[in-house]
């Protein structure tokens, strides 16, 4: 009986797991969870030191570091060069955070929406948007770097 439910049960996860969109959704919390933790110990560790625009540069370069290797192995699993990709990674969410941080402003200055919508709406946007940036340009079926 044990063996049984302990069966369907890997089994469950194991086809939750294989939908490259489901993937990206776990892998997603957990990455924004440690990107969470990680960018507070990275201001304890620095704030003595360096600006908060100086720690929030270096915050966005671990954390996208971060994502692009759990992405990379785990979401799309890709192989290969991963140079060229990282760059089109960092591109790509520095992007994606400037647009996502107009958007905030946007909700809340022009369409006076509550923080709490326009903080969702500024969240959620931006991911969608970054699942077809990373499935398409950063891992997409040609992420070696161009000839010339």
């Amino acid at each position: 009986m044990v063996d049984n439910v302990t069966k369907k049960w890997w089994l469950s996860l194991r086809v939750f797991w294989e939908a490259e969109s489901r993937r990206y959704l776990a892998i997603g919390v957990f990455n924004t969870l440690c990107g969470y933790f990680l960018g507070v110990m990275i201001f304890k560790w620095l704030s003595p030191i360096f600006t908060i625009a100086v720690i929030g540069i270096v915050g966005f370069f671990v954390t996208t570091s971060l994502s692009f290797f759990t992405q990379r192995t785990l979401v799309f699993r890709r192989r290969g060069p991963w140079l060229w990709q990282l760059g089109k990674s960092y591109l790509s969410y520095a992007s994606v955070g400037l647009f996502g941080t107009g958007l905030l402003w946007f909700a809340v200055t022009q369409w006076h929406l509550e923080i709490w919508s326009a903080q969702a709406l500024a969240t959620f946007v931006p991911a969608l948007i970054l699942y077809f940036s990373n499935k398409f340009f950063v891992f997409g079926r040609r992420t070696d770097r161009p000839e010339g």
